[in-house]
């Protein structure tokens, strides 16, 4: 279990060659002084996919259109 009770970025896991990592920001929400995560970020391989409420994914900083969830099989 872990508390990640400031207003910043913190990072929740990455890989040791730098080559992957996902970083969350977090911020005031309401009026509690309570904090929230803003968005997260998941970087590899020199993509960055930005995901934050109420806004579409960003990839390299590029707005996906008509962006539908759908299972991958591998």
């Amino acid at each position: 279990s872990y508390n990640f009770d400031g207003q910043c970025q913190y990072v929740l896991a990455r890989e040791t060659n730098g080559r992957f990592r996902i970083l969350s920001e977090n911020v005031p929400c309401g009026s509690s002084g309570r904090v929230c995560a803003k968005n997260l970020l998941i970087e590899s391989d020199g993509v960055t996919i930005d995901l934050m409420r109420d806004r579409p994914i960003l990839v390299n900083n590029v707005e996906l259109e008509n962006f539908r969830s759908e299972p991958t099989t591998f």
